[in-house]
Order: C-alpha cells, then structure tokens, then sequence
C-alpha cells in the first residue's frame, strides 16, 4: 500500500471557511484549510499594519504560554499562502501588499 505524505508538492491546498473576526487588530480571521485529505481547523490569519499577511497554524495554551497543534515544514507554509492569501484578499479579509 503506498503512502501520501503531506509534503508531496502536488497535493491540493483548499480554503474550507473563513470566521472574519470583526475588529481591527492584528488577527483578521480563523480559517480552515484542507491539505489532501486532511482538515487543519483554527489556522489564524494575520496582518500588521503595511505588512503583508501571513498564515499560522492552530495553537493551545500551556504553562502561560501557547504550543502549536500543528507544525508544517517552511515549504509546506510557503505553498499553503501563496494558495490561500489570494482568496482571503479576494474577500477583503486582508490588505494586498507588495
């Protein structure tokens, strides 16, 4: 039986759901992506202001601090903004910056 890895570059990389928050800090929204087959929920989008926005993966709190639930390899990040960025701009979730 073969194996699918995460990493495989042609997997499909999907925007499932958006919950824009309705203030105008520096979170802008949690979504929900799917990576082949599978569902990362709670990724948070952020944008600074005159920077341009970024994706970060699911967290918990613990002994007075967060840990990440999910950790994806720099590439993996790199192809998962560059697939969902232009979405979330599409939908005035987040600024176009150069």
């Amino acid at each position: 039986m073969s194996q699918t890895s995460l990493f495989e570059p042609d997997l499909p990389i999907e925007l499932v759901q958006v919950f824009k928050l309705p203030t105008s800090g520096n979170l802008k929204a949690y979504i929900q992506i799917k990576v082949g087959e599978i569902t990362i929920c709670d990724c948070r989008v952020i944008q600074q202001v005159g920077q341009r926005a970024y994706i970060s993966g699911p967290q918990k709190a613990h002994n007075g601090g967060f840990v990440p639930l999910v950790k994806m390899s720099q590439s993996l990040k790199q192809r998962v903004e560059e697939a969902i960025i232009p979405k979330l701009i599409e939908q005035q979730i987040v600024k176009d910056h150069p």
